[in-house]
């Protein structure tokens, strides 16, 4: 479309693969059930779908309008291709494990990735040429209401700085927490992002700052190469 893709009313989208391409934003937050989704967006407006599968594969998503990326999935997701939000950012929400696999990579200004599991969903995304300024990452019960004991692993390319992790209403319990950086720093900076693990595991080229009073974990371990402190 040369303008807006959008659902109306009750409109919803059943099919194998979905790709869209817009350039005034894609709503899709109805009932939808697609088990693959490729999204090309450009000048304005956000890339938003809200869908049931197991998993939903993200195969490419190009934002380069501005906007967000808002994925919303009853069920795993799993990113296989390039997400890209040039000057945006990346939202993904799931009921199972979010996970990056193959060539799958994600870019953007934040990363938020939740998920929402009582016995615990995993969020494994360790690709080396993931690329966010700032994450938020949690492992949640089914309400989004306190922490669960789930894993929870990022790589980024360059720096990243954590707005927060495992944080919510209550932190009774948390799961592992894995950050690397592989070119770059780790820090809480200037957000005072709060982590909240069992063990937070760090792995930095030119620092690991994490020097918030409000961190909350049982053990730490860190590795930092060629400059900065830890």
């Amino acid at each position: 479309s040369t303008g807006l893709v959008q659902e109306t009313g009750a409109g919803l989208i059943n099919a194998d693969v979905l790709t869209t391409s817009s350039a005034g934003g894609t709503s899709l937050t109805n009932a939808n059930v697609v088990s693959s989704f490729t999204a090309t967006n450009i000048t304005s407006g956000n890339i938003a779908l809200t869908n049931t599968a197991a998993p939903l594969t993200i195969t490419n998503i190009t934002q380069s309008g501005g906007g967000d990326v808002i994925i919303i999935n009853t069920g795993a997701i799993d990113v296989t291709g390039t997400v890209a939000a040039t000057a945006g950012d990346v939202s993904l929400t799931a009921t199972g494990a979010i996970t990056d696999s193959g060539a799958g990579t994600l870019s953007g200004d934040l990363l938020t990735a939740n998920t929402l599991n009582n016995a615990g969903a995993v969020i494994t995304l360790d690709n080396v040429n993931n690329n966010f300024a700032t994450i938020n990452l949690a492992a949640l019960n089914a309400a989004g209401t306190d922490a669960v004991n789930a894993a929870i692993t990022y790589t980024d390319a360059n720096d990243v700085e954590i707005v927060a992790i495992n944080v919510a209403a209550t932190m009774t319990n948390a799961g592992n927490v894995t950050l690397t950086s592989v070119a770059g720093a780790i820090s809480d900076g200037n957000t005072g992002g709060v982590i909240h693990a069992a063990l937070l595991t760090t792995s930095s080229v030119t620092g690991t700052v994490l020097d918030n009073n409000y961190h909350f974990l049982t053990g730490f371990t860190a590795t930092n190469s060629t400059s900065g402190d830890i």
